[in-house]
């Protein structure tokens, strides 16, 4: 049930790590540490490649727009 449960969260992941004695407690808590980290990298560096991507959109169209004088309604 413990493993289960360490599957699905961080806290509940650490929390197992803690009641488990000794390294392999702690090598669990650890591998729960760098899992979420790498998935926080992972998630900014898919929004910050979003974000740029909608930036330069929107820069080549209102660079479009002050080009030909259109002002979109």
């Amino acid at each position: 049930a413990e493993v289960a449960e360490a599957k699905e969260t961080i806290g509940a992941a650490l929390s197992v790590g803690e009641s488990v004695p000794g390294a392999t407690g702690a090598a669990v808590a650890d591998a729960a540490r760098v899992a979420f980290e790498s998935g926080v990298a992972l998630t900014c560096l898919i929004g910050a490649v979003l974000l740029t991507t909608a930036a330069v959109g929107v820069g080549i169209v209102l660079g479009r727009e002050a080009r030909s004088g259109v002002r979109a309604s």
